[in-house]
């Protein structure tokens, strides 16, 4: 995903932002493209119950300008809380679920509910707020919370063919601040939408159509709402998945974002894509694998 964002800066009216010096109007334009690959693995517990782990590892790009009013390049005294031009690598935070899934019997609904938490395995960053930083410090580029945040999800489907039903619903709620005094933010996700399974001779794929909506409140320093923290929106998710052999699945999904409702001065992300590809290893020894 990627956005561009252009702006006049005034330091007078944003004081938090800048160092007590005075600055020339000017133009800051910066780009961020921010890439998360998910590794993750599922064991199956029999009954329908499963152990999952996903680790996250992010990249995360950012190029700032700023140019004077004439176009004339400008080195700023401040760092806005961007930090500078560069590409950064990380983890983010593990997320560990427990789930179940059953099918109603003598019915088509497929119902679905997983508990866990998420842990502080992301790199997270001091307050940019804080008056004892140097101006190249305040910045803000979190790849995680810090904290152990409790998980929630549910999902619903209704699989008739060749048309089906889903929804599915996502929370996270951090309780507790962690030691740089940061509490992330609380999220609530969810889909509803229909899929369609293609006819032969394609074998085993799925279309998808469905929209997603999302809330994120403002993450809090010391008690603080953050400036640039909280939005919410709705996209449009047109993807498919792919069983392409036995235990094997490829999927893909391109969200575009046309409602977004965004607090302070963040990036706008209109179009996000997704690939996924995933697989089942039976580790059964060979004499049980038939025994049900």
């Amino acid at each position: 995903m990627g956005a561009e964002d252009v702006r006049t800066i005034d330091c007078t009216s944003s004081p938090r932002l800048c160092v007590d010096e005075p600055v020339p109007e000017h133009v800051r334009t910066q780009t961020f493209t921010g890439l998360r690959w998910g590794v993750g693995a599922s064991i199956g517990l029999g009954e329908g119950f499963q152990v999952g782990v996903v680790l996250p590892i992010q990249l995360k790009g950012f190029t700032i300008d700023h140019a004077l009013a004439d176009g004339t390049p400008y080195d700023t005294p401040y760092w806005l809380n961007t930090g500078p031009s560069e590409v950064e690598v990380g983890l983010g935070d593990t997320e560990v679920m427990v789930r179940v899934v059953r099918r109603v019997p003598a019915t088509p609904l497929m119902l679905g509910v997983g508990v866990g938490v998420a842990l502080p395995t992301g790199r997270t960053s001091q307050d940019p707020f804080d008056p004892a930083l140097p101006a190249s410090r305040r910045q803000h580029r979190q790849f995680g919370n810090g904290t152990v945040d409790p998980r929630v999800d549910a999902s619903v489907v209704v699989g008739t063919r060749p048309i089906g039903f889903l929804a599915t619903g996502s929370l996270r709620v951090p309780v507790y601040a962690s030691e740089h005094g940061y509490r992330g933010q609380r999220r609530v996700g969810g889909t509803i939408g229909i899929v369609a399974a293609v006819p032969p001779p394609v074998e085993g794929l799925q279309l998808i159509l469905a929209a997603d909506l999302a809330h994120a409140s403002p993450a809090l320093w010391n008690g603080q709402a953050a400036l640039n923290s909280g939005a919410r929106s709705i996209g449009v998710r047109l993807g498919f998945e792919w069983a392409f052999r036995p235990g094997a699945s490829l999927r893909a999904a391109l969200v575009t974002l046309p409602l977004q409702t965004l607090s302070g001065e963040q990036f706008r992300t209109p179009v996000t894509v997704s690939v996924g590809l995933s697989g089942v290893i039976d580790v059964r020894p060979k004499k049980d694998r038939h025994a049900h």
